[in-house]
């Protein structure tokens, strides 16, 4: 493909308003992620989605920790490629309302983060499960696949992509350097069916 198909195909990805996932693949070094950013620059105000969240997987070692990411670094499809800011953390945060909660919620905050739940566990799963249930309809770029830690696995990541693009409708693009995939690794199995 050439550098104006390729950059048309993600035009067309980030301007759709369907669930939808897509790889950018190609060695280190050649500008991938660059090359996105330079579409986002001059794309956003037509993307498809209100909301556009980055992550990189360098270093990211669970589902819950990825989640939580996708969630922490979602910011207006229009202030899209801007570094993450405290403002745009503390506006997701806002979207955690647990006004008609009241007193209970009061009381399990005061234990803490761990505090247990009754039939639920920790405090913080529930945090994690109503961030993770406010993503929907973003365009999401999960950048450096092959770096992900070693305890998320690409069916995991795959799954979540899965999940996302057919429940949440979300654009998923991924960004990954296909090489230095080992030949054994589970992104092989299973990126066909999930990816356009």
């Amino acid at each position: 493909m050439s550098v104006i198909q390729v950059e048309k195909a993600l035009h067309d990805f980030a301007v759709r308003k369907v669930g939808s996932a897509i790889v950018l693949k190609g060695e280190w070094g050649t500008g991938k992620t660059y090359f996105w950013n330079s579409i986002i620059k001059k794309h956003r105000s037509n993307f498809g989605r209100a909301n556009y969240s980055y992550v990189s997987l360098f270093g990211i070692n669970s589902l819950a920790e990825l989640k939580r990411s996708i969630f922490e670094n979602t910011v207006p499809s229009a202030k899209a490629n801007d570094v993450t800011s405290k403002n745009s953390v503390i506006e997701n945060l806002k979207k955690l309302d647990f006004s008609d909660a009241g007193g209970g919620l009061r009381k399990i905050f005061s234990f803490g983060k761990e505090a247990k739940i009754p039939f639920v566990g920790s405090f913080s799963g529930v945090i994690d499960s109503v961030q993770y249930s406010l993503v929907a309809e973003t365009i999401i770029c999960i950048d450096d696949f092959e770096r992900r830690g070693n305890s998320l696995s690409a069916r995991d990541v795959l799954g979540l992509v899965s999940n996302l693009s057919e429940s949440k409708y979300c654009s998923i693009i991924l960004i990954l350097n296909e090489g230095s995939l080992d030949k054994s690794d589970e992104f092989f199995t299973f990126e066909s069916p999930l990816v356009s």
